[in-house]
């Protein structure tokens, strides 16, 4: 990311630099900044079809990662509240 970062300091303008940039953070897991790096390639050139193919999958990760630790809350807070149920 620090290279990336680098080389866009010298050449902001370059969507392939901020589409890797994106490709990084997607494999890092940090989906927010990864869709703000293909939303700023697809910025630079709306035709980049690589671009928005990632980005279109790293939102559907992003999605899957919410309902995972949505349901992960949910079924936390049923058990709680079964087992807590006398106390209200």
């Amino acid at each position: 990311i620090i290279y990336y970062n680098e080389a866009l300091k010298i050449k902001d303008d370059c969507p392939k630099t901020y589409n890797l940039k994106g490709i990084t953070l997607n494999n890092l897991e940090k989906y927010y900044e990864a869709i703000e790096s293909f939303d700023k390639a697809i910025e630079i050139n709306p035709n980049y079809t690589e671009a928005r193919i990632k980005r279109d999958e790293t939102r559907n990760k992003l999605e899957k990662y919410i309902n995972n630790l949505l349901d992960k809350i949910t079924n936390n807070s049923n058990i709680d509240n079964e087992n807590y149920k006398d106390l209200k």
